[in-house]
């Protein structure tokens, strides 16, 4: 299956790229492998470490197909599009 991974603002500048295309061997997986396995055979472990900690600390919101996640548990399928943006903060 093929998944577009969108990143956002400073995210983009921390991976280093706008978007990744994901090309998994799954029929569908949930967040939690994402973050836990695919996003760091692909950016590098440090990298998806520091992800899954943004999500799971709500420093970043994680939008699957237009819907905000609201746990690692929410599935991804085929042609899902999934976009990381960090929450907007300043004074």
């Amino acid at each position: 299956m093929k998944v577009l991974v969108e990143f956002a603002w400073t995210l983009s500048e921390k991976v280093g790229r706008k978007y990744v295309w994901l090309d998994v061997k799954a029929e569908e997986l949930n967040l939690q492998e994402l973050f836990s396995r695919i996003l760091p055979s692909i950016l590098g472990e440090d990298l998806g470490k520091a992800l899954n900690e943004l999500f799971l600390n709500k420093e970043v919101f994680v939008v699957v197909n237009g819907v905000i996640a609201k746990d690692l548990a929410v599935k991804v399928k085929d042609g899902d599009k999934v976009f990381l943006q960090p929450v907007a903060s300043g004074g």
